[in-house]
């Protein structure tokens, strides 16, 4: 109940009590000065509305109204107010008295409207979500020099990368071609083409507005198709290569769109190189251990993926 609906139901008792109250209602002590009002009036106003108030708060309430002509002051529990009165109507005065004394021995409790619980998020209610994403990339790769090897600047191809996980955390596997190159191992031109497979455990994060910065380590496969150009002493050979591969992502994630731009970048690296051989030449060369090399394109994400990379 507010102070409002007290105050109220405080002066609807005053009006029915009248001279109807109970002659056993206690009569508080009331401190006067002056004779508008009077302590009488005073008490017998106040005695309906304090009848659950305990005795010792009456006695020690320090219950008292000082008659200051055209105002009067009310005093009670350590709170004191002033009213103004030119009237100076003693009943009038008798009951604001008697409802500031009721208010200030039993004030009433605040009503706090709380309000409906709350409800929490979605991820709070069920934790992190799981998420799923599509990309296709153009990817381009370049491996350095080496062992006697001319090999071309870079290699073109494209790649197609799906993902999923819950929360940062997920598996992402690729898949790609690349178109065939020739590499030439001293005097001797071969074309070999790349097939690049991947699986990889993801870790991701928002880093600033609208970014997303994707990291991913995990295994290599590429199948390998070799021939020698103009030699019928190389045959062609299909081979597996197995290395292991690291990346970095950075994504351009909108609320708004499930759609995200994104640019990547992978090393890999594979411990054990295709030897190459020529009839009496023997040993030519060998494949390379290590690729580096760059992906860009669009990635689809469900709504879960846009939402719980900060999670």
């Amino acid at each position: 109940m507010n102070g409002s609906m007290f105050v109220a139901l405080l002066l609807a008792v005053l009006d029915s009590a009248g001279s109807d109250a109970p002659p056993s209602a206690a009569a508080p002590a009331i401190e006067t000065t002056g004779s508008c009002p009077s302590a009488e009036q005073v008490s017998a106003t106040l005695a309906p509305l304090v009848g659950s108030v305990a005795p010792d708060r009456l006695v020690g309430g320090g219950l008292r109204v000082n008659d200051l002509g055209d105002k009067f002051e009310v005093a009670a529990a350590g709170q004191t107010s002033q009213y103004v009165d030119a009237a100076r109507d003693c009943s009038e005065r008798a009951r604001v008295a008697a409802v500031f004394i009721a208010l200030a021995l039993n004030p009433p409790l605040a009503s706090v409207d709380a309000g409906p619980p709350a409800t929490p998020s979605a991820s709070e209610a069920v934790g992190p979500h799981w998420w799923a994403r599509l990309a296709l990339a153009g990817r381009i790769e370049h491996s350095p020099n080496a062992d006697g090897r001319s090999s071309p600047a870079v290699s073109l191809g494209g790649e197609l990368r799906a993902a999923v996980g819950k929360g940062v955390l997920g598996a992402a596997v690729a898949g790609g071609v690349l178109a065939p190159t020739v590499v030439t191992f001293g005097s001797v031109p071969v074309r070999q083409q790349r097939f690049p497979f991947s699986v990889a455990a993801t870790l991701r994060g928002k880093v600033r507005g609208p970014f997303e910065l994707a990291g991913d380590l995990g295994f290599s496969f590429v199948v390998l198709r070799l021939r020698g150009e103009g030699l019928d002493t190389i045959d062609p050979a299909t081979r597996l290569d197995v290395g292991g591969r690291g990346g970095l992502a950075l994504s351009l994630v909108s609320p708004a769109s499930r759609w995200a731009p994104f640019l990547a970048l992978h090393v890999e690296y594979f411990p054990r190189p295709y030897e190459f051989e020529v009839g009496p030449l023997g040993r030519i060369g060998s494949t390379n251990h290590l690729w580096v090399g760059a992906s860009a394109g669009l990635s689809w994400q469900t709504g879960a993926a846009r939402n719980s990379a900060g999670e």
